[in-house]
Order: C-alpha cells, then sequence, then structure tokens
C-alpha cells in the first residue's frame, strides 16, 4: 500500500516530504506454530494502531496513541534548546505504527472458541525510513487471548480479547543514544453491535514534547518537532470506548474518552490531556460511511502558568469525514 494524500506521513509538521510506500511484505507459512513476516509493516503492538484506519468512525486518533506512539522522527543534528530537549523540522515521515524487519507469530487455538496469538519483531526502528542513526535495532512483543463469539473478521471479529504489548529501542540525536521504551495493555469486545474497549499506555524516554512555531511573523507558521529525549522523562496514558449500532448495520453511536499525562516528572514541563468524543456514523455498506465526530478537549499545565493562559484557549473540535471503500 501507499499513501497519496496531504498528511503526516507525506507532509510531516506541514514540511515537504515524500509519498512512501506505507506496507510492502512477505509472509512464510510453511512452518508449525511459525509465520515469518519480512518487509515494511504494521509492527505488534497497541489495539489503536493495529486497526485498519478506514475501519474506525473516530476521525482522531486519542491524545496518547498519537502523541506517544505515532511516532515523529528528528534528524541526528536536531538543536539542543534545553538539556535533554531537542528541536528540530522533521525530515522524514511520521511511524504511522509501522516499521521494516522481520516477525515471527502464531495464532493458536487452545479451547473449542479460545485463540492464543503471539507476535516478536525485530524491527529497524526507523518507521518508514530507510536511516538509522544509532545502528541498533527495535525490539516489539505481542500477546493476546481470544474468545470467540461467532462470526466476522479482522475489525469486526465477534469476540472478548485481552492484549499486552511491549516495545524498545535506541533513537540517536547529536551522536548520542537514547532509549525509547512503550508499553501496555488492554481488552476489546465486540458482539451484537456492541462495542466496549479500553488500553493502557506506559512510555518512558523520547516524549514528544509538541509542536513548536518558530516563525517570528505572527501571519507565518514554522513548525518545528521537540522531544524531551532521556529515559528519566515519562508519559502515561489511555482511552474506553464504547460504541453501538442502534439500527444494525447503517447507524452507529459511540462514545470515547482518552487523556494524557506528559512528562510526569516535570513540574513545569507536565501537561494534561482529556478528550471526550461522541459521534454518529452511518454505514452505507461496510466501511463506506459518513462519521460526524465532536470533541471535547481540555488542556492543563499543573505546574505552568504561562502555559496555561494558552491551554485555556483549546477549542472543541467538529470533524466530519466521509470513507469510501471500492
Amino acid at each position: 500500500m501507499t499513501e497519496f494524500g496531504e498528511d503526516g506521513i507525506t507532509k510531516p509538521a506541514g514540511h515537504a516530504s515524500n509519498n512512501y510506500l506505507t506496507d510492502a511484505s512477505i509472509t512464510y507459512r510453511g512452518i508449525p506454530y511459525f509465520n515469518i513476516r519480512v518487509g515494511q509493516f504494521k509492527y505488534p503492538g497497541s489495539e489503536e494502531g493495529l486497526r485498519a484506519v478506514f475501519t474506525s468512525t473516530y476521525r482522531n486518533f486519542t491524545t496518547a496513541g498519537s502523541q506517544l506512539l505515532l511516532e515523529r522522527f528528528l534528524p541526528n543534528n536536531a538543536k539542543e534548546i534545553k538539556p535533554g530537549i531537542f528541536q528540530a523540522a522533521p525530515e522524514q515521515s511520521v511511524g504511522a505504527y509501522r516499521d521494516r524487519g522481520v516477525e515471527l507469530f502464531h495464532t493458536a487455538k487452545i479451547a473449542d472458541k479460545t485463540t492464543l496469538t503471539w507476535a516478536g519483531m525485530i524491527g529497524s526502528g526507523t518507521g518508514m525510513s530507510s536511516s538509522n542513526a544509532s545502528g541498533e535495532p527495535t525490539y516489539y512483543g505481542y500477546l493476546a487471548a481470544e474468545y470467540l463469539f461467532g462470526k466476522g473478521k479482522g475489525y469486526y471479529t465477534q469476540s472478548l480479547k485481552g492484549f499486552t504489548w511491549y516495545q524498545n529501542g535506541k533513537r540517536q540525536l547529536n551522536n548520542k543514544d537514547y532509549t525509547r521504551e512503550r508499553y501496555g495493555a488492554g481488552f476489546n469486545y465486540f458482539h451484537n453491535g456492541l462495542r466496549v474497549g479500553a488500553e493502557y499506555i506506559k512510555a518512558k524516554g523520547m516524549i514528544y514534547n509538541g509542536a513548536k512555531d518558530v516563525d517570528h511573523d505572527p501571519y507565518g507558521v514554522n513548525w518545528e518537532y521537540q522531544f524531551a529525549a532521556d529515559k528519566k522523562n515519562e508519559a502515561d496514558g489511555g482511552y474506553i470506548n464504547i460504541q453501538y449500532f442502534f439500527v444494525p448495520k447503517k447507524w452507529e453511536a459511540m462514545v470515547r474518552y482518552d487523556y494524557l499525562n506528559r512528562l510526569t516528572n516535570s513540574t513545569t514541563g507536565e501537561r494534561k490531556f482529556k478528550t471526550t468524543t461522541i459521534g454518529l456514523s452511518y454505514h452505507f455498506k461496510g466501511p463506506t460511511r459518513i462519521d460526524v465526530n465532536y470533541a471535547f478537549r481540555d488542556a492543563d499545565a499543573p505546574g505552568n502558568a504561562k502555559a496555561q493562559k494558552v491551554l485555556d484557549h483549546t477549542g472543541d473540535l467538529l470533524s466530519i469525514q466521509a470513507t469510501l471503500k471500492f
């Protein structure tokens, strides 16, 4: 698959990038209990990241998913504006929950309607780019148990699933390696039109600290990414989601609460984000649909009055999107 739209893959933070092949892999299934996948693909991890974007009736990722897992990359020569705080314009695509490498995975039937899925991957840690300044791999692990209720596949599998995942790798800035560690756990239930899911995410090191406008012209913008690189920097977040087809396969209502506590180790740098999104979707057939989302957004800087004045202007967000599958 490839991406031709204008977004974080092709134009990160508004800077010109390239069109990317997002997925290109080969899977060999000839060995019992071991499927082998080689290439570029979604790494085993968060349920939100593994889900195909076109199936989601939410216009935006959760705040924790977007800031902690949807990886941005800084060039090695990024400017260190404060000790351990780096800032630069992006030169490559966001990671899009993908990496290049080798994955071993398998789903085994352990009871009449129960399966156990495991996956392990060694990736380059470069997302969809071929460059790796640190020269160190990123390691991924995933484990899930699932009870199957009936028919359905992919996002619409009728089941109750519990899962946990882990990832760890190095990212280099100014010729120094910094640890990027992420892990989480959650569950997903979908049956008879009702979907309930939740996930918790923990992050250590390489904490995305927002996009900063470095253009001094008040009518211009020049966005750069900022990162708190050291492993002592931590963040956590998560979400709980409820969706229901109140008219089967046609009308779907949803509500999702998500939060992010960013830089919990810093008094002045800590930020707390809380978002409640309500929505309504009309499905013409399967994923072909129209989605309407309204997000109530709140952000706090508990130890920074100056930053709080900016965050007080955080507004709500209305989104409308049409999805066509053909």
